[in-house]
């Protein structure tokens, strides 16, 4: 038992203020009251653990009222004090990463209410029969919620196929992020206790451990490459022989990538996004120059095309993006690409797609211009169907050498501003 508990508490990731064994030693009550303002919720608590990480200490529950599954954590803090991990992860606010809901302090213990993910991203592969040329845009959500949380100062360390889940619309989210080191100078420090995982993790250890170096945040793209060339062999092989042996090279060279030995050869997340394997998630891209210019504005949705930009308001969703073709000098403020990876001056495969290390086209969200290929998950999607309806709508659109080209253009009337009158 005392072997047990040892390697129980080498598992947990410490911060300054973490007592996991009263966290371990107090048990679940049967049932949670948080009240905020006026509103009170209370959730029932089962006696079922998740399977993953630090299952003795999440459980699933359920909102009394709407049944609402969801999952509850407990996390120790210091009195008369909020955690400061978890007022981090209430801060997170990204598509790809588990929400959490609620939290509230019983007796020394910080009760935390996150949003239940029930599938796998390993058991829907297996039940779907997902091909690597689909699988490629949820290993992009993967890296998209990592580059977050390293932006954030936060290394997600302890991976497995179980931390990663999926939903109904086919949305990656990582769970149990309080797992992770946190660290507010950012993510050069070294961890007080990243490669002691316990047994069920030893597989995922990086090199660092066995070499006794400092392990900094580079080991969770070892993590990654790990569980990458795991999952991989469940994934149906392509049809088309051609298509199957390009997809493939590229794929094995961006997991070796990951696996580089030395910590200093792995990318950073933002680079990794930049590597050719992402290239055809964005082959709806095209060179909009030739369009007329049009505006729209219906509907709630705000759609304006002004010379080599694009405009596009819906909801809670607003960004520009800029034609690969527009003056540089008008994004030289988009987000630099550094420390420089030797691996992409070096490697013959990334030589034969100089649009990937271009980064021709950049979208501005938030004020930060960005290379395409980092935008998230819903973005992703509207700049998508953005670029279906200017293939659908101009029925002028041919290719010249591949590349679309617009030698008469006229605007849709679904788009027009004469629509809006």
């Amino acid at each position: 038992m005392i072997v047990f508990l040892l390697s129980f508490i080498e598992f947990v990731s410490l911060s300054p203020e973490y007592n996991p064994m009263s966290v371990f030693e107090t048990d679940f009550p049967k049932t949670l009251e948080i009240t905020r303002g006026n509103e009170v919720k209370v959730y029932i608590i089962t006696d079922k653990s998740e399977s993953y990480g630090r299952s003795f200490f999440r459980r699933l529950g359920y909102d009394d009222h709407t049944k609402e599954a969801v999952i509850i954590s407990k996390e120790s803090y210091i009195e008369d004090s909020e955690s400061k991990t978890v007022k981090t992860v209430k801060n997170l606010d990204h598509e790809n990463i588990e929400k959490l809901y609620y939290s509230t302090k019983i007796n020394g213990i910080e009760y935390c209410v996150f949003e239940y993910i029930p599938e796998t991203l390993e058991s829907y592969c297996i039940k779907n029969e997902i091909k690597l040329d689909g699988y490629i845009f949820f290993v992009k959500q993967i890296l998209d919620a990592i580059y977050y949380l390293f932006s954030n100062g936060i290394a997600y360390k302890y991976f497995s196929m179980d931390h990663i889940r999926i939903t109904s619309d086919l949305k990656i989210k990582l769970v149990d992020v309080l797992a992770s080191e946190f660290n507010t100078s950012g993510c050069s420090h070294d961890f007080s206790n990243d490669c002691n995982v316990s047994e069920n993790y030893k597989i995922y250890r990086a090199p660092e451990y066995f070499l006794n170096s400092p392990c900094k945040c580079k080991v969770s793209i070892w993590y990654l490459g790990i569980l990458f060339s795991e999952n991989i062999k469940n994934l149906s092989k392509i049809d088309d022989s051609n298509k199957h042996g390009r997809l493939y090279n590229c794929w094995y060279d961006f997991q070796s990538i990951l696996l580089k030995f030395s910590p200093l050869d792995r990318p950073w997340p933002l680079r990794a996004l930049l590597h050719p394997i992402f290239e055809n998630l964005f082959n709806f891209l095209f060179c909009f120059e030739s369009i007329e210019d049009f505006s729209y504005n219906k509907e709630g949705v705000f759609i304006e095309k002004n010379n080599k930009t694009i405009y596009y308001e819906k909801e809670n969703i607003k960004f520009s993006i800029f034609c690969c073709c527009v003056d540089q000098k008008l994004v030289e403020n988009c987000i630099i690409v550094s420390p420089p990876d030797r691996h992409y001056d070096s490697c013959n495969i990334c030589r034969r797609f100089p649009t990937s290390r271009k980064i021709k086209f950049k979208i501005e969200i938030n004020e930060k211009i960005i290379p395409v290929q980092l935008v998230s998950y819903n973005i992703y999607y509207e700049l998508k169907n953005l670029f279906k309806i200017f293939l659908t709508g101009y029925k002028h659109i041919k290719r010249v050498n591949g590349i679309p080209n617009v030698f008469v253009s006229k605007i849709p009337r679904s788009l027009s501003s004469k629509s809006n009158e």
